[in-house]
């Protein structure tokens, strides 16, 4: 048999929906920005995720991309507060997140999209996000750069969209 590619997401989901990846998207959240919030443990991390993140129709959610055999292969989330320097801006687009093996494929395009949407259907007039290396991808994705600033050591932007 010849190598395949890995697909692209079929379905984006609330994660609330797949409890069962709930473990993988705690993992990738972690290991990708874990350091943000130093002494934070993995299960603390997992228990505000279980507590606070699996909205559906509300304020905070959380979304997974799933392949057709039944693979999570992407996340993100919206979140009423994800920058602390930031709390008159609300709500946020935040832990997007794409494994390296299924990167490429429009996934993490998708989710963004597919997150938009869903903040449109909440009703939200401006969503938000910060990047530090990503601000090109947001921008082709109608997301407009208003401000850079630093945090964490580090050069940001903070973009917005209107849903």
């Amino acid at each position: 048999m010849g190598m395949t590619t890995p697909r692209r997401a079929d379905t984006i989901e609330y994660l609330s929906d797949r409890p069962e990846f709930i473990p993988v998207v705690n993992r990738w959240c972690y290991d990708e920005w874990g350091w943000l919030v130093p002494g934070r443990t993995e299960a603390q991390r997992l228990a505000i995720l279980e507590t606070t993140m699996l909205g559906k129709g509300s304020i905070p959610c959380s979304f997974v991309a799933v392949l057709e055999e039944a693979t999570p292969a992407g996340t993100a989330a919206i979140v009423a507060h994800d920058l602390e320097t930031q709390p008159h801006r609300s709500p946020w687009l935040a832990s997007l997140y794409v494994p390296e093996k299924y990167r490429h494929r429009g996934i993490g395009s998708r989710l963004v999209r597919h997150a938009v949407t869903e903040a449109a259907n909440l009703g939200v007039e401006t969503l938000y996000l910060y990047t530090w290396d990503h601000r090109t991808l947001y921008e082709a994705l109608g997301w407009r750069a208003i401000e850079m600033r630093k945090y964490n050591g580090q050069s940001i932007w903070i973009m917005d969209i209107r849903p």
